[in-house]
C-alpha cells in the first residue's frame, strides 16, 4: 500500500531527531542552525532555542527535559570534543558532558532520568546516569556505524546501524538485553509560560 506523503516544512538545515513533545507539537535539531525547532499545524516551524555547535538528534525525556547531543564534527579521522546537552522546561540550557575525541549520536531516555547514547565511530553504547559520568554499556560489532536507540516497551534497546563495512546499503537492525527502561507515556507542560517551546 502506498500512502501520500504529506510536506510539513521544507527548506530546513539538515533536520534530525523528531520526538513528540506533550503538546502535540514535534520537536527537533536544526544541525546547521545550531537550533531546537518544533512543528505544530498553528504555528509551522518556529525556534525553541538556539544551541550553539552541530547539535545532532534530540529526544524528549524526564520531567519535560529534552536531551540532545552535539557529535563536535562529522569526520572520523578528525574527531574533535563531542557533548551532551539537556534544555531544561524553564527553558535554560545545561551542559550534561563533554566526551573528547568522540562523535556522540543518537540518545535516548529512561524513566529515572539516565540518558543511553551511542558513540558511532567506535561502535560504543553508553549510559549515563542523573548526575553521573558516562559508562560504556556494550560493544557492538566491527563493520558497523551505531546511531539510533531507542528503548522498547518490554525494555529491549535497539539500535539501527549503517555504512556495513563501507557498504551504505548493508544497515542493520540491533536489539540488546542491556537492563534499560524506557519512558512511560505522559503528557504535561513544557516550558514557562514566557518560554515557547
Amino acid at each position: 500500500m502506498r500512502y501520500k506523503i504529506e510536506t510539513l516544512a521544507a527548506g530546513l538545515g539538515h533536520p534530525e531527531g523528531p520526538d513528540d513533545l506533550p503538546d502535540g507539537r514535534i520537536v527537533m535539531v536544526e544541525t546547521y542552525t545550531s537550533k531546537i525547532i518544533a512543528w505544530s499545524p498553528e504555528r509551522r516551524i518556529h525556534d525553541c532555542a538556539l544551541c550553539g555547535g552541530g547539535s545532532d538528534v534530540c529526544m524528549m525525556g524526564a520531567h519535560g527535559r529534552i536531551y540532545l547531543t552535539d557529535p563536535g564534527g562529522y569526520f572520523p579521522d578528525d574527531r574533535s570534543t563531542g557533548r551532551l546537552f539537556v534544555l531544561n522546561q524553564d527553558g535554560s540550557g545545561e551542559l550534561l558532558q563533554e566526551i573528547p575525541d568522540a562523535h556522540p549520536t543518537g540518545i535516548v531516555a529512561q524513566h529515572n532520568g539516565s540518558i543511553v547514547w551511542v558513540k558511532s565511530y567506535d561502535r560504543c553504547v553508553y549510559r549515563r546516569r542523573p548526575g553521573g559520568i558516562s559508562e560504556l554499556i556494550q560493544l557492538l560489532p566491527e563493520n558497523r556505524l551505531p546511531n539510533g536507540p531507542k528503548i522498547a516497551a518490554d525494555s529491549s534497546l535497539w539500535i539501527t546501524a549503517f555504512m556495513g563495512g563501507g557498504a551504505p546499503m548493508d544497515g542493520r537492525l540491533w536489539r540488546i538485553p542491556v537492563g534499560v527502561t524506557g519512558m512511560p507515556l505522559f503528557r504535561g507542560k513544557v516550558g514557562r509560560d514566557d518560554f515557547r517551546l
